[in-house]
């Protein structure tokens, strides 16, 4: 995590431009070329959405080329921080430069290994024992290797660049671009259009999903939340619920007086990554698909295709945003799994997905010859070894001939596990809806005992000012204010989503008319994770108007 903190930090000094050119199927009057349009991705403040996006648009596989007759990728020699190493480069960006590291004889564990930086960031940690001609890396989803070119006498550092995606479609694993030939699945008028799949399908993702980033990195006045639907002109992950960004995205319209109110709540829900230009009529073109004919339900009354996104670096794109790095905190490679059908007595058949290693996501299909397929969608939990079990009787009673296969995608490191919550106080800032803050619930939770479940009890200072909720129908209720002081119990349950933690009040004194703190936990790297800002939901069950929402930070 350190050195994408770092690199992320170095290329926000940089202010490197990535521009995304979207080819259409749109033609041009009296010429043979099709109409383009451009975005600036913001890599910046959606480092995640930008990799993924970019990874599954398609890169070429990059290389650092070495010194001709150089006889190791680094001389092996003492290992310091300061050494500059053994120098690669590339035409336009900054180099990359190597040094070997001896194994730490008082870390059983370590090996000695190539320590590849650039500048200070470290970019990738590669074996010292070569396979063949490629040295490869040492942990993780890191594509990094060093190549020892025969035909040119010198070694290369290669990024392996691709995406692994689940075609929904063959329900086969495809490592070739999603976005080819996409087509634009749905348009809202003159709001937004929507493409980067195959259907029209708020729930559809190519076999894995990613949490949301809609949290600054600088607090701009008196609100977290990122304002960029505000300006419109916004590409924005769509997504089924909070942290399930998987490869559908939309693109809005102008900002006007008659949509700038659903724009202002989209910041809040959606993950903007990028702003449609006014270079080579780009927005005329955007325009020009948000106007398009359509259905009653939205589908465009022709063939609309995104036939290719490519990508240009402009400014300090020598430092560059390289996306490879973020996969380390994205979903793993999908894999098939291996399925069984089991019988229990006479009428009942199980179809058995057998455990896969560490938090998982596994989908189970069914697809018949003669019926659209079926789509299961269990979920399994780190640490849990039982088989997944889907009763299938009904099913294959309608169904006979059906055929099923199963994929499971590694999920990221679960930052709401990792979160100390022993001897912590955190605050939850209130917002409006305008986004102002307008009170508090601050929790100062006890120290755990060994072996006693985490962030158990605490004290609370719960300063709400009185609220009114519109029930719709022209009915309101107004909630009153509540200024206590006091102690609670709770329940932590940080296991059941990777991003997000539910803190239960199990009892309070005095009273805190609440039940529950919904936390999630966001991606801003600029931070350590207990210094982040994000966001929360507070409710009470009965009453489920009696909630409100905002952004929670560590205070000590």
């Amino acid at each position: 995590m350190n050195h994408l903190l770092c690199f992320l930090l170095l290329s926000s000094f940089i202010r490197a431009q990535i521009l995304a050119d979207f080819a259409t199927n749109i033609p041009i009057p009296g010429s043979e070329d099709f109409k383009t349009f451009t975005v600036q991705l913001d890599h910046e403040q959606a480092p995640m959405a930008t990799a993924n996006f970019m990874l599954l648009a398609g890169l070429s596989n990059e290389e650092w080329l070495g010194a001709v007759g150089d006889i190791t990728p680094a001389p092996h020699v003492p290992y310091s921080p300061l050494r500059p190493g053994r120098v690669y480069q590339r035409n336009g960006r900054l180099p990359l430069n190597i040094v070997y590291q001896e194994a730490d004889p008082g870390v059983p564990s370590d090996v000695d290994k190539y320590v590849i930086r650039q500048a200070t960031t470290v970019f990738a940690i590669v074996s010292t024992t070569p396979f063949g001609n490629v040295y490869r890396s040492l942990a993780g989803p890191n594509p990094v290797e060093i190549h020892y070119d025969n035909f040119n006498n010198r070694f290369k550092i290669v990024i392996n660049q691709g995406r692994d995606w689940l075609d929904s479609r063959f329900f086969g694993i495809r490592k070739s671009p999603l976005y080819r030939n996409i087509p634009v699945t749905k348009i809202e008028t003159g709001l937004r259009f929507f493409s980067g799949s195959f259907e029209n399908d708020p729930f559809y993702n190519p076999g894995y999903t990613f949490p949301d980033e809609l949290v600054s990195r600088v607090i701009n006045g008196s609100t977290p939340w990122r304002t960029k639907f505000n300006q419109g002109w916004v590409l924005a992950m769509d997504s089924s619920g909070r942290n399930a960004n998987g490869s559908r995205f939309f693109i809005t319209g102008q900002a006007t007086a008659q949509n700038i109110n659903q724009l202002k709540e989209w910041n809040q829900r959606y993950t903007s990554f990028g702003n449609v230009l006014t270079i080579n009529n780009s927005r005329a073109t955007v325009q020009e698909i948000l106007n398009y004919s359509t259905t009653d339900e939205g589908l465009p009354e022709g063939n609309l295709i995104i036939r290719n996104i490519s990508f240009r670096r402009l400014g300090g794109s020598e430092v560059g945003f390289f996306p490879h790095l973020i996969l380390s905190e994205m979903p793993g490679p999908i894999t098939p799994v291996q399925l069984r059908i089991e019988r229990q007595g006479f009428n009942k058949l199980f179809l058995v997905s057998p455990p896969t290693p560490g938090a998982q996501k596994t989908f189970l299909t069914s697809k018949s010859l003669v019926d659209r397929p079926i789509l299961f969608r269990s979920y399994g939990k780190p640490f849990d070894f039982n088989d997944t079990r889907e009763d299938i009787s009904t099913g294959l009673r309608v169904n006979p001939q059906a055929f099923f296969r199963s994929y499971f995608s590694l999920l990221p490191d679960w930052p709401a596990q990792d979160f100390d919550f022993s001897e912590k106080e955190i605050t939850f800032t209130r917002l409006s809806s305008a986004g102002s803050p307008q009170g508090l619930l601050k929790l100062t939770f006890g120290t755990t005992p060994p072996g006693e479940a985490e962030a158990s009890f605490g004290t609370y200072t719960a300063q709400i000012p009185a609220f009114t909720v519109d029930l719709g129908g022209g009915e309101m209720k107004t909630f009153p204010a509540f200024i206590r002081m006091g102690t609670f119990n709770s329940e932590l349950i940080d296991d059941e989503q990777p991003h997000r933690a539910t803190l239960k009040f199990l009892s309070s004194n005095p009273e805190l008319p609440l039940d529950e703190v919904m936390i999630d936990f966001d991606f801003d790297r600029s931070r350590l994770l207990e210094d982040r800002f994000s966001r929360f939901t507070v409710r009470n069950t009965e009453d489920i108007h009696y909630f409100f929402s905002g952004f929670w930070y560590k205070t000590n």
